[in-house]
């Protein structure tokens, strides 16, 4: 079971934990990073943090059906992560890609005239799209960084301890581990 890598999602966030025996630890990833929060500073941005806490849901629940109502395609091209932070980096690399897709959404002008609640819902619509590919990317960024840490240290499973019940994290986690030969382990 040691050496081990294990990836931890408690209370919103993600860390990177190194088991190299039995007793011992270190944390590789050095900042706390609040996936709710961050999450919630998007929504923002496009306009749907209200939808958010006016949800009788928590805040997390409500971000993650959201995110699955939305179409993670939209933002398709991701620059390469750093991979010699120690840390996941998640607020500033999303907000470049939520920057980068604001200047690219429609304006809708191509529809001609159309009424105020149609251009509100066709925008909250591209925002709800724009928001799950952001989604997407952040955990995509978690599974990457960690990818990278596994095979710095020549480990070839790693643990997941979530916490948060974060469905999506754990299906792609293990589709992209088993591609790649990896036993993920589901705590």
């Amino acid at each position: 079971m040691f050496p081990n890598l294990t990836l931890r999602l408690k209370n919103s966030i993600p860390e990177i934990i190194f088991f190299p025996e039995e007793g011992m630890s270190r944390v590789l990833t050095l900042k706390e990073e609040n996936i709710e929060h961050i999450m919630l500073k998007m929504a923002g941005f496009l306009e749907l943090e209200n939808e958010i806490k006016d949800s009788e849901e928590p805040n997390m629940a409500y971000i993650l059906k959201l995110a699955e109502l939305g179409d993670e395609r939209v933002i398709e091209t991701v620059p390469a992560m750093d991979k010699y932070k120690n840390e996941f980096g998640l607020e500033d690399f999303l907000k470049i890609q939520l920057d980068k897709a604001l200047e690219e959404r429609d304006d809708f002008s191509e529809y001609g005239e159309i009424s105020d609640e149609v251009r509100t819902e066709l925008n909250r619509n591209q925002n709800i799209d724009i928001f799950a590919s952001l989604m997407e990317i952040m955990i995509n960024t978690i599974i990457a960084k960690s990818l990278l840490y596994s095979s710095d240290l020549g480990i070839g499973k790693i643990r997941l301890e979530d916490e948060d019940g974060f469905v999506r994290l754990q299906q792609k986690m293990a589709s992209e581990l088993s591609k790649m030969g990896i036993e993920l382990i589901i705590e």
